[in-house]
């Protein structure tokens, strides 16, 4: 069995959303020190899976899993 977002350990080289915008993390990853992070916040009642997008160690921005259509790893 395949295991949630929040359990995989692989890195997630980038995530693409609905508005058709794309964080692309791999072509940064070793230069620039980016990285993608899965956490669950509460929400209505369940956790919601967020991502949160790292430049070195400051969060840079941050993602509602209800808007990533990809997940590239």
């Amino acid at each position: 069995m395949d295991k949630i977002i929040i359990e995989d350990e692989r890195d997630i080289k980038r995530i693409e959303i609905f508005t058709q915008q794309a964080v692309d993390i791999e072509s940064y990853s070793n230069k620039e020190g980016f990285k993608i992070i899965a956490y669950h916040e509460n929400g209505d009642m369940a956790p919601v899976v967020w991502f949160a997008i790292y430049k070195y160690d400051e969060i840079v921005a941050r993602v509602n899993g209800k808007y990533v259509q990809l997940i590239d790893y």
